[in-house]
């Protein structure tokens, strides 16, 4: 299957044109934020190559918005799956559509069965470059440089943000400063379609939950946040996540006049998220998917990170303000970057930590 603007097509189309850029294929990890990291990189690489990340079923409308807004390639390969537990025939079929390229260049961010596949030659492609994140039992090999024969392994530097420009140097291209993130026609447009179901302007979006439910935060830690941007600065919020997560919602909002707060949980795609996050104030989320959206529209955020910190995904030159709550004693000995840290997570009846409602009202004014 492939994604084009227009729609999903069973084959790719016929460019009407041949393209003389030499292509190659990028398989990242399964998250919407990996792909979003991955943007500069691809943005930047488009200028050399035919750049064609893998794209999942489930992002292939954010796929095709990125596409109509000329960020990424059309058409772009689309697999059912990225992860191997839960959907094996996915790898089967990146695999295939890697085989039916052959692009001069592989590109592969984790994913260690693909990298064995490439070093026992199940992947035609000219070369294969794979770097992963510096974790698990296999992290000492992703420590150090090393190649064998047309597959090359880059370091990681710890940080996924900046392991994306690692694989940009292995290829030889330096830095780029186009633009990676929505133009701003796409970001009105986008707005205009979810204005009238918001509460004007000056509003908050909370998003208390992600992906990963270990990297999701007590929800009385976002429920005493609210409190602060409602109670103490004034202002309304916005509450997104998942339609699962809507029997929690009540539990968030208890007590909030229902003029301050509109639950929009289970109610949005991405799209119409990213609309929302285009006319709002700030982001308080957890490390999501909704974090990174907030960077494709200039969003500022306050983050609340748990097992994981600023310093292992964001770049150094993210705008943000990011509240780090350590919710794991096995992670207290990170070194945050811009971090108000605090060593615990208050518990019920503590109330929030004043560093933590300083950083909320500065992040309301």
């Amino acid at each position: 299957m492939w994604i084009t603007a227009s729609g999903i097509v069973d084959v790719a189309p016929r460019a009407r044109d041949p393209d003389p850029r030499p292509s190659l294929v990028y398989v990242t990890t399964s998250g919407l934020g990996d792909l979003i990291v991955a943007l500069p990189l691809l943005v930047r690489l488009r200028e050399h190559y035919r750049a064609v990340p893998i794209i999942q079923r489930r992002h292939a409308e954010f796929a095709r918005l990125l596409q109509r807004d000329g960020l990424l390639e059309d058409p772009l390969p689309m697999v059912s799956g990225l992860r191997l537990r839960s959907d094996p025939a996915g790898t089967v079929d990146v695999i295939r559509h890697v085989n039916r390229i052959r692009p001069e260049v592989t590109l592969i961010y984790g994913k260690p069965v693909l990298v064995l596949a490439a070093i026992v030659g199940l992947l035609r492609s000219e070369s294969v470059i794979h770097a992963s994140p510096a974790r698990g039992p296999a992290r000492l090999a992703t420590r150090f440089d090393w190649r064998l024969g047309r597959f090359s392994h880059v370091a990681s530097s710890g940080n996924r943000a900046c392991d994306q420009s690692r694989f940009a140097g292995e290829l030889g291209h330096g830095e780029h400063h186009g633009r990676w993130n929505l133009s701003r026609q796409s970001r009105d447009r986008l707005f205009g379609s979810v204005a009238s179901r918001l509460p004007g302007e000056g509003y908050v979006v909370v998003a208390p939950w992600a992906g990963d439910p270990r990297r999701s935060a007590p929800l009385h830690i976002f429920k005493s946040c609210i409190e602060v941007i409602v109670g103490d600065a004034g202002l309304p919020v916005v509450i997104t996540g998942t339609a699962e997560h809507k029997p929690q919602v009540a539990e968030l909002i208890d007590g909030v006049p229902g003029s301050l707060a509109r639950d929009l949980v289970g109610e949005t795609d991405i799209p119409e998220l990213l609309g929302i996050l285009h006319g709002a104030k700030f982001l308080l989320a957890n490390d999501s998917g909704s974090m990174h959206m907030a960077t494709l529209v200039d969003l500022p955020s306050v983050i609340v990170f748990g097992p994981t910190t600023p310093d292992m995904i964001l770049p150094t030159d993210r705008r943000a303000t990011i509240t780090s709550i350590q919710l794991d004693a096995k992670f207290r000995r990170a070194k945050p970057h811009r971090v108000d840290r605090i060593d615990r997570a208050p518990r019920r009846g503590d109330g929030i930590h004043p560093h933590v409602r300083e950083v909320l009202l500065n992040a309301c004014r």
